[in-house]
């Protein structure tokens, strides 16, 4: 099954971005908190690669065996939201990416940090703050 497909059958539009849309590296976490795997990726249009997008899933069971809902999060209007990265803590879920004016020009690593209550609950919208770091890093690798 394509990650397009899988995030159709989690809830997503064939016709959004996380439906359709889904260049990324898929990035698979257990969180053992919640006891619900978690799957991110991220979409774009390879002609216009702003806006960007997070696709998000949540396990409703801890074997993964059961039904998932997912969620469609704006990385950026402007910025092509690349290579990123998912990290499972205490305080919420955290997701790095470098960000990339039209594409190709490098202007720094974006963090997000997701409220644990709103993904792992039946929320219908993620609550996040973004945090803008800049280019003094590249690739920042959130820890479990």
């Amino acid at each position: 099954m394509s990650i397009d497909a899988f995030m159709q059958a989690a809830g997503q539009s064939p016709d959004g971005a996380c439906g359709m849309l889904n260049y990324g590296d898929p990035v698979v976490i257990y969180d053992t908190k919640a006891a619900k795997w978690v799957i991110l990726d991220f979409a774009f249009d390879p002609y216009i690669p702003a806006p960007s997008y997070f696709c998000i899933a949540v396990s409703d069971t801890s074997d993964a065996l059961g039904t998932w809902r997912s969620f469609q999060m704006l990385a950026s209007s402007t910025k092509l939201a690349d290579y990123p990265k998912l990290s499972s803590t205490p305080s919420g879920l955290i997701i790095s990416a470098n960000m990339f004016k039209n594409g190709t020009s490098y202007s720094g690593v974006n963090v997000w940090v997701l409220n644990r209550n709103a993904l792992f609950s039946n929320t219908p919208t993620l609550q996040s703050i973004l945090y803008v770091l800049g280019n003094a890093y590249f690739s920042l690798m959130p820890v479990n």
